[in-house]
């Protein structure tokens, strides 16, 4: 379950938020004071794109790990302490 949740939370989060037309063209700029611009443009691009990964891939990855190891640390129905069985006849 927890894998498919992640699933389509990715997929909804790369079709909100994408990178926009205004930072892209900052960052390839050329011509007249496009060395003044391109660095901001760069770093513009470089946060969404870092961002995007730890939030679509990184989140999620650990988030299934985490399931996992409390799932490990839960003990299963089959380990559980059986129950004391009373001898027929006895007084409770």
């Amino acid at each position: 379950m927890a894998q498919t949740l992640s699933r389509g939370v990715a997929h909804d989060e790369v079709r909100g938020a994408r990178i926009d037309d205004g930072p892209v063209p900052i960052a390839l700029a050329v011509g007249a004071g496009a060395e003044a611009r391109r660095p901001l443009g760069l770093a513009v691009v470089g946060g969404l794109v870092i961002s995007q990964f730890v939030t679509l891939y990184l989140t999620p990855v650990f988030y299934l790990y985490m399931d996992s190891f409390q799932q490990w640390l839960e003990p299963s129905p089959a380990v559980a302490a059986p129950a004391v069985a009373t001898a027929p006849g006895a007084a409770d």
